[in-house]
């Protein structure tokens, strides 16, 4: 997806990804599945809530977000002083207490060095992977694991798998995830339900969870 397709998506708050409370998986298994891992990158992060559960239960967050008004946003709405200052090839807006950064920016411009500096040992991926269409996936899971090189990493990954090739967010089989990921991750599936988006249209929703 270009990136003119989700500054277009803020701009006309066409934003249903956005959702208004934290992501029934991560509250069920989040502290199970995490564990001690608690510094954990967000990517396409854009105001999700879920950074806020992630900063309510002891985490460090780092986020990566294209549309500034997104970034700017979570942080207001959520009540949560923030610094702005450049960082890199990023806009950092970092809160008060430095639990949580949202880079402000290109994904792909994430580096090792990045990734290092904030000792990330978790990622949380609820709406990245499916945002994106099959060669763009294959792109964004090449650069994960670029990024994550040589670090242990648990990964929490949701998904969701339909019928119909439309999107976003795209439908996602496992065997497309085992080809994504199985080089470096071990996969597992830990839980899966199903989601009503509209009227007549209800999707499986997965929860699977890698690990290195």
């Amino acid at each position: 997806m270009e990136h003119k397709f989700w500054q277009e998506r803020w701009e006309t708050k066409n934003i249903g990804f956005n959702q208004p409370e934290p992501n029934k998986f991560l509250r069920e298994y989040g502290l199970k599945l995490f564990g001690e891992n608690k510094n954990v990158f967000v990517p396409l992060c854009g105001k999700s809530v879920d950074m806020l559960w992630f900063y309510e239960n002891s985490f460090n967050v780092l986020g990566c977000e294209l549309v500034g008004t997104a970034c700017c946003e979570f942080f207001t709405e959520n009540n949560i002083k923030c610094t702005t200052n450049p960082y890199d090839n990023f806009i950092a807006h970092t809160s008060e207490d430095n639990k949580i950064t949202i880079l402000e920016g290109d994904l792909f411009r994430i580096t090792q060095e990045i990734i290092a500096e904030y000792n990330i040992n978790a990622i949380y991926d609820r709406a990245s992977l499916v945002a994106l269409p099959k060669d763009m996936r294959k792109k964004y899971a090449e650069h994960i694991k670029n990024i994550t090189k040589n670090r242990s990493i648990k990964y929490f990954l949701i998904v969701f798998e339909f019928g119909s090739p439309s999107g976003p967010p795209f439908s996602v089989p496992y065997e497309e995830i085992k080809e994504l990921y199985s080089s470096d991750f071990a996969i597992k599936k830990i839980d899966e339900d199903v989601v009503k988006f509209k009227e007549g249209d209800t999707r499986k929703r997965i929860l699977y969870f890698l690990e290195k």
